[in-house]
């Protein structure tokens, strides 16, 4: 790897220029890199100790080297990226630091799968996608092993729709006369892009920038937490994400489109993505464009796909259920709320719970909830004692849960518990 870095920063990597405002060259290559060891470390933290890793060597090096030479083809001016990239690594593969053919190839087959997903001219028609899946393979090559050529694809394909946060964005000192793209534009006011394996979704992280980009008549604010005082109003609830935004809603909607034709290959490498979701203030927004329930807003509030609105509404009934048990204001644990659910997993039901509490807080004026990374308890006011005495907050809560989009990748699926 290290004598392919070198070949590259030697020789060919400046003939990769940036596009309207954006890295394609080192930069880019070094957040891939990045988003790939995160990547590894969730899936890591996700399997548990003594699962199988995400890649085996053989793979890791393959999926490095892609990485790497993903834009090779783009110093050519008369050839297709993917064509030329292929024509290049075959044939100068010992140039480039690959010192076997059979792992050139490899190399090729995937960097030109790659090309195939980012500039088909329509970018909602996976076909070409999906018949350059189809040809990948598993092969098996002395003395490496095994290599999942359609995993590695998938991972640098995934990857590369990753990287649209500002680190993508050329400073600005350094195009100052130079007009931005649309994508460039939005790149700059996002924060990160993770996959929450968990949650089974991407998620875009709005910056705090992008508060100068609000609709100037809707309200904002941090979702509300607990003071010493918790019953004083809080501020209004952040706003939903309106006008102005058709181009990140346009790359959302490309994204869970992707992420829909890669799910067999992705699910089959223990990765599985449902949805591709903007984040902002905890808030979570799906952009639905025509599919929209108002024409006049395309961005719909949302949960992570690995939650559904009836698991969220269970989760709700139940809490209320406890807190109704007992006198005063009760602390529980979310041990103890997944095993009155008969719910497997307590570590989903405090993600479920964190949901609701951020929902919540555009449902009633005074905080519903308070939450920890072990505890929650329903808060009640201290003049009243019980939960029973905001039972409209409760039903409030319960109709707002149903009303949430859902941002899975599968529009055709009815909703159900993972």
């Amino acid at each position: 790897m290290e004598q392919s870095w070198t070949t590259a920063v030697d020789e060919w990597l400046a003939g990769v220029k940036a596009k309207a405002g954006s890295h394609d060259a080192y930069p880019h290559l070094k957040n891939l890199e990045s988003q790939l060891a995160r990547l590894d470390l969730a899936f890591s933290e996700y399997q548990g100790p003594g699962a199988d890793p995400l890649l085996r060597p053989a793979e890791a090096y393959v999926l490095l080297m892609s990485i790497l030479l993903h834009v090779i083809g783009r110093t050519q001016q008369k050839e297709e990226d993917g064509t030329a990239a292929y024509r290049i690594i075959t044939k100068n593969y010992a140039e480039l630091g690959i010192r076997d053919r059979h792992l050139a190839r490899i190399i090729a087959r995937i960097c030109r799968c790659h090309s195939r997903a980012s500039s088909a001219r329509n970018p909602y028609d996976d076909k070409q996608l999906r018949e350059q899946l189809a040809q990948l393979t598993t092969r098996a090559i002395d003395p490496y092993g095994e290599i999942r050529e359609h995993s590695c694809a998938a991972l640098l394909i995934l990857l590369d729709s990753m990287d649209t946060s500002f680190r993508r964005v050329a400073p600005e000192y350094s195009h100052a006369d130079v007009d931005l793209g649309t994508a460039a534009q939005f790149r700059r006011h996002t924060g990160d892009v993770v996959a929450d394996l968990r949650g089974r979704v991407v998620k875009v992280v709005l910056g705090d920038e992008f508060d100068a980009l609000k609709c100037p008549d809707e309200p904002h604010a941090d979702t509300p937490m607990p003071s010493s005082s918790p019953w004083e109003s809080p501020p209004p609830p952040p706003f939903v994400l309106m006008d102005g935004l058709d181009e990140l809603g346009r790359s959302i909607e490309h994204s869970t489109r992707l992420l829909n034709t890669l799910h067999p290959v992705l699910s089959a490498t223990g990765i599985f993505l449902r949805g591709w979701v903007v984040q902002h203030r905890d808030h979570l927004f799906t952009y639905r464009g025509k599919l929209a329930r108002s024409s006049s807003n395309p961005w719909a509030e949302t949960h992570e796909p690995g939650l559904s609105t009836s698991y969220l509404r269970r989760i709700t009934e139940t809490m209320w259920a406890l807190s109704t048990q007992v006198f005063g204001e009760g602390f529980f644990s979310y041990e103890a709320l997944a095993d009155a659910m008969r719910e497997p997993e307590p570590d989903r039901a405090r993600r479920a719970v964190h949901r609701i509490a951020t929902v919540a807080a555009r449902v009633d004026p005074k905080p519903l909830f308070w939450t920890s990374r072990t505890h929650w308890r329903w808060l009640l006011p201290p003049e009243e004692g019980r939960a029973s005495a905001r039972p409209d907050a409760y039903h409030a809560l319960r109709e707002r849960l149903l009303k949430l989009e859902s941002s899975s990748a599968f529009l055709s699926e009815p909703p159900r518990d993972v």
